[in-house]
């Protein structure tokens, strides 16, 4: 019979491997590529030191390199989150109606905490911001400082004109009705009741 060490490592190796073949484990550890040492035994019986047996996972297998995935839908809504905020303020360049603060709305000012009076950017354009007081208008250094109302669409608007001229006369011309006479039906505080083609309007002096 074949004797020493050797001989006693080789067979030992042998049906360690058949048992982990038997258990499906042999194949596992090819997978992953670790590297089955046996335990030696001596002739005598007696066993290897601890450090003799092990298994050597290679240096190369790392399941936590993985990491976890790449949120990219988190960073799309903070860039969209951050582009809303950027669009928050309004100015001429993004605002066709009246900036309201830093919110863009009709050029109806009236629900507007900046103040009722639309105020034109520029004299010949169609969009501007709300006011509270019409003597800071200066659309194109023009003084608009006259506070108009019309009420063609049913409710009072306010608007800055450079002269009373500029604010509707009639009532066909959107001015509003006082039909009591009174001027304290009137939207603006200095406005006037008076008597055009008939009908009782409210007129800025």
């Amino acid at each position: 019979m074949p004797g020493g060490r050797s001989y006693v490592t080789i067979q030992a190796t042998v049906a360690m491997r058949k048992l982990l073949a038997a258990t499906g484990l042999l194949a596992g550890t090819a997978v992953l590529g670790i590297d089955f040492v046996a335990c030696t035994v001596g002739v005598s019986g007696e066993g290897s030191s601890p450090g003799d047996a092990s298994l050597d996972v290679g240096a190369d297998v790392h399941l936590s390199d993985a990491g976890p995935p790449s949120d990219s839908g988190g960073d799309a809504a903070l860039d969209a989150s951050d582009a809303g905020a950027q669009m928050s303020s309004c100015s001429e360049q993004n605002c066709g109606g009246a900036c309201c603060g830093g919110t863009c709305m009709p050029r109806a000012c009236g629900p507007c905490d900046a103040g009722p009076y639309f105020c034109l950017f520029h004299k010949n354009g169609a969009n501007g911001y709300c006011t509270s007081d019409c003597s800071g208008c200066h659309p194109d250094d023009a003084a608009a400082g006259v506070e108009c109302f019309t009420c063609a669409s049913g409710t009072p608007v306010g608007s800055c004109a450079e002269s009373a001229n500029d604010c509707p006369q009639d009532l066909q011309a959107g001015a509003c009705p006082c039909p009591d006479n009174d001027a304290g039906e009137c939207p603006g505080a200095t406005q006037v009741c008076t008597s055009v083609n008939g009908h009782s309007v409210c007129l800025t002096p």
